[in-house]
This record gives C-alpha cells, sequence and structure tokens, in this order.
C-alpha cells in the first residue's frame, strides 16, 4: 500500500508542461502573499465560518464532510452552508427552496438541500462571492451562528475560524504537482493554513504504521507549531434506494451497470465490485450534466445486458442530476438506483467533534467579550 503512494510521488511528468506549472505557483503564491500581507484585504465576521476545503481538484470529499458537520451541529445551532454552486444556470446569491433543482443550485448543493436543508435550523445558500454571500445570509437569518463554507480554502478573501483541509488517501497531496503538472490548485506550502487535516476515503483497516507515514510528510508542509492534528475517515455505503420511484425497491438486482460522473470514481467501483456483480461501468466527466442523448445511450447499454434481473446502479451526486424533470420521464420505467454515502472516522471521531464545539465556543465566547 505505502509503495503504491511512494511511486506516485516517483512518476514521471511530461517536461513541456513544467515551465506552466511553475508559472501557476509563482502566480498563487504572489496571491497568497498580498493576502498575508495585508494588501489584499480579508474579512472576519463575527459569526462562526468553518471552512472545509482542499488543494486538490475535485475527489476529496467536501460534501460528505459538509453533511458530517451540518449533522452534528444543526440540533444545537442555527447553521448556512454556503458554497459557489458550481455549473448552476442561475447567478449572484441564492437561497435553496423547494423549487430548485441541481440546475439552479449545484449538484452539490442540492443534494445537501434535499437531504439536510428542509430543517428549519438549516439555510443551503449559494454565491460567487462568498463575503457578500455571508453578508445577506446573516441580513436574511440575523440568528445564524455557524457558517459551513463549502470548497473555501482557496477563498482567502474569508478568514474562517477553522479550516479543515481535505486529501483524499489515494492521491494525498503531499504526492501531488500544481497544475498543469499535477492536480494542485497551489503547491503544497498551502497546508500551512491548515487548522485541521482529514484524510478521506481510506481503507479500512488502516495500519497505524500508514497512519504514522500520513502524519510524517503532511506535517512537513504544515509548518504549523503545534502540528494541526490529522485524522482519518472512511466512507460508508448505505443500501440501494431508488431514484424515480420507491416502488421499484424490490427490483434491485445484483447484476448493475454502474454509471460515475465524479472525479475520482476508484472507491465506488470497488466497492460495487465487491459487493454486486459489476457487468459494466459507463463513465461520465465529473459534474457531467446529463443530456437526453446520454440517457439513450445508457438505456441502450442497459437493455443490451444479457442477464434478466439486472439494474442500473449510481452515485450519490449524479442521482441528483439524473432527477432532472425532463429525464425522469425517460427513466421512470427503469430500476434505477443510487448508493447513500456518509464519512466516518476511523478513530478520534469524538475528538473531531469536540474541536468543532470547542471553537464555536471560544469564538461566541471572544464576541461576547466585547
Amino acid at each position: 500500500m505505502l509503495r503504491n503512494i511512494r511511486q506516485r510521488k516517483l512518476n514521471l511528468y511530461p517536461v513541456l508542461m513544467l515551465p506552466w506549472g511553475w508559472l501557476y505557483s509563482i502566480i498563487m503564491h504572489a496571491r497568497n502573499a498580498l493576502y498575508d500581507l495585508g494588501i489584499w484585504q480579508s474579512c472576519i465576521f463575527d459569526t462562526t465560518v468553518i471552512s472545509v476545503g482542499n488543494l486538490t481538484l475535485g475527489g476529496t470529499g467536501k460534501t460528505p464532510c459538509i453533511e458530517y458537520l451540518v449533522l452534528l451541529l444543526k440540533n444545537q445551532f442555527r447553521i448556512a452552508v454556503l458554497s459557489r454552486g458550481y455549473k448552476r444556470i442561475t447567478k449572484s446569491f441564492k437561497i435553496a427552496d423547494r423549487y430548485d433543482t441541481a440546475l439552479t443550485i449545484g449538484d452539490e448543493s442540492w443534494q445537501v438541500y434535499q437531504k439536510l436543508g428542509t430543517n428549519s435550523q438549516v439555510m443551503i445558500a449559494v454565491a460567487e462571492n462568498r463575503v457578500q454571500g455571508i453578508k445577506k445570509i446573516l441580513a436574511t437569518a440575523p440568528g445564524t451562528q455557524v457558517i459551513l463554507l463549502d470548497d473555501g480554502f482557496q477563498h482567502r478573501r474569508v478568514v474562517p475560524h477553522l479550516n479543515i483541509l481535505l486529501t483524499e488517501f489515494d492521491r494525498p497531496f503531499f504526492t501531488d504537482h500544481v497544475l498543469p503538472v499535477g492536480r494542485l490548485r497551489e503547491s503544497r506550502k498551502a497546508a500551512q493554513r491548515a487548522d485541521v487535516v482529514i484524510v478521506t476515503k481510506c481503507p479500512h483497516p488502516l495500519p497505524s504504521v500508514i497512519q504514522q507515514y500520513f502524519q510524517e510528510h503532511i506535517r512537513k508542509y504544515c509548518g504549523n507549531q503545534p502540528p494541526p492534528p490529522i485524522f482519518f475517515t472512511v466512507i460508508r455505503y448505505g443500501s440501494p434506494l431508488c431514484i424515480i420511484h420507491k416502488t421499484h425497491v424490490k427490483l434491485f438486482a445484483k447484476h448493475v451497470l454502474l454509471i460515475t460522473g465524479i472525479a475520482n470514481a476508484a472507491p465506488m467501483v470497488q466497492y460495487v465490485a465487491q459487493h454486486y456483480h459489476l457487468v459494466q461501468h459507463m463513465v461520465f466527466k465529473d459534474h457531467h450534466s446529463f443530456t437526453f442523448q446520454d440517457i439513450q445511450k445508457i438505456l441502450s447499454t442497459f437493455h443490451g445486458i444479457k442477464y434478466q434481473q439486472k439494474c442500473i446502479l449510481t452515485t450519490e451526486k449524479d442521482s441528483v442530476r439524473l432527477r432532472h424533470p425532463t429525464l425522469q420521464a425517460v427513466l421512470q420505467h427503469i430500476p434505477i438506483f443510487y448508493l447513500p454515502i456518509t464519512m466516518e472516522f476511523i478513530t478520534a471521531g469524538e475528538t473531531f467533534n469536540q474541536l468543532v464545539f470547542n471553537t464555536i465556543q471560544q469564538h461566541n465566547s471572544f464576541c461576547n467579550s466585547f
């Protein structure tokens, strides 16, 4: 396992891309320096802001982490989740409501809203400008006590009170390289802004020697004294759920056509292959907006599978986009399911929870002293 991780660090990258990687690094370094020196201003809010983000392009499990935090906090605090709303067709600030879809607020935001946003204690909002988004949340709901900033690690205009950095087990940031050579949005040294590091999508069980290896290599780039706490989590898959008709629940079959449109489908593919009969896997790009032509291709592939007892299985995030009204008419007679996922700590989950609560309580105490 460790050999595979180390091997990625030794891979040869296209030499022609290196100058572009250096240029990108210089630009990002200069940008961060302007914020660090106070030349470019950052905003600090009285309301507790918790940021969840990464250094890598997609696939680190931000949405399950946001959902974990919502479930952790929603019974004790009035909270809001603020996201950019990637690939939505709307603009500016918007609060999610029952008329929204993945197209109007983004697939990840709509997923969180469908699962958790109908609770009166939780507001789901989207805005390209996070500073204005936070201001509008507080103007709309002055009693908001915690704002969860989705994908906020590079958003330097807002200073979070807790900055959570996610890094994926299969491709940790300390073995990766800056764009376009690798998939890092900024250099590894940016990890020093993290208050907490969570290694996501770990295999389970995870030997202590591998945990120590990750801790040592992560701390090389954090530079904090003391270094930030490091946690390890796994993805837990629930039982398959129907996307269109709940009455199809009895039609779930072991012979599966898997559909994915996410950044890293490897953990999902591995899980499906272990627990079901994976007949075929159709891959789409991350955040893919399914078209009528895509559905026709999927159905053609599905009907071509020789087994009589068969179904389509997809990810929770893809299911959000497949529920669009224009597609439901075509899919309503097809047994199509998704696997719900949650993030679970391998160890020290209570320690992480307490760290989050302490951050909120300490910030509230500080604000109340003025």
